[in-house]
């Protein structure tokens, strides 16, 4: 595992000391807007319609614990956008043969890889997550309900250990495909398509449990699920990986 980590650390410190990384954040920041004004169009609809405290109580509530499920999986999936073409960059520059050149197994160099990506992906993602929700939480939300609404129990469970797993396992994937596979342009689109895939079995999935709707007790078996699904066919592929089935040329 050493030699795991000393690949991992030295990925990670490239994609944190890139400003593409801030580019992002400030991104997620601005989609983070639309929820604030979602919700203020709620509540100030429930207020023309003479809803009383309890109601914009009931709402804000589920308003709150919805994003609090949602957002960390968005942004984080979103956030390692900045860092999986590490791979690709790595094979455009022929820096990949050199590290293949070493004592690394292929094994630690694809869990490095994938190590380093959902690390600064979900570090990131997380952050911003925690952020955005206090802004919609403290400057919105508490000065209608007079209280802070703290996100539920499971919600927090979600974010710091479900949906991190849910990213690494759909990371280390992408990060076999991209070490496998030779078209740079191919690799691109490989993260984006495994993620709309996993955001469609969850919305599907959601949709058509008893009770219909986005309804949030069954977001974190369906994440829970997803990550173990494809954590062990990422896992199943990764184990017949050598180096000799690495594709170095990397086409544009």
């Amino acid at each position: 595992m050493r030699r795991v980590w000393i690949i991992a650390r030295k990925d990670l410190a490239d994609v944190l000391g890139s400003r593409s990384t801030y580019l992002y954040v400030f991104v997620m920041l601005l989609a983070s807007s639309s929820y604030f004004f979602s919700y203020f169009s709620i509540a100030n609809q429930l207020s023309h319609q003479g809803a009383n405290a309890a109601a914009i109580l009931a709402t804000s509530r589920v308003f709150l614990s919805s994003i609090s499920y949602i957002i960390p999986v968005l942004y984080c999936f979103f956030a390692c956008q900045t860092s999986i073409s590490i791979v690709v960059l790595e094979k455009t520059k022929r820096t990949l043969e050199s590290l293949m050149a070493t004592p690394a197994t292929m094994q630690e160099i694809w869990l490095g890889k994938s190590i380093a990506v959902t690390a600064s992906g979900t570090a990131v993602g997380l952050a911003v997550s925690v952020f955005s929700y206090l802004v919609i939480s403290l400057a919105e939300v508490a000065p209608r309900v007079h209280q802070f609404i703290a996100p539920p129990p499971l919600a927090i469970v979600s974010g710091i250990i479900v949906v991190p797993l849910l990213v690494f396992s759909v990371i280390s994937l992408v990060t076999h495909l991209q070490l496998v596979i030779s078209n740079a342009r191919v690799s691109n689109f490989i993260f984006v398509a495994v993620f709309l895939v996993v955001l469609g079995i969850l919305l599907v999935s959601v949709y058509s449990l008893p009770g219909g709707g986005l309804n949030q007790r069954y977001f974190l078996p369906i994440f829970l699920l997803m990550a173990i699904v494809v954590g062990l066919i990422s896992r199943r592929l990764s184990s017949r990986l050598t180096k000799e089935k690495v594709v170095l040329s990397s086409k544009e």
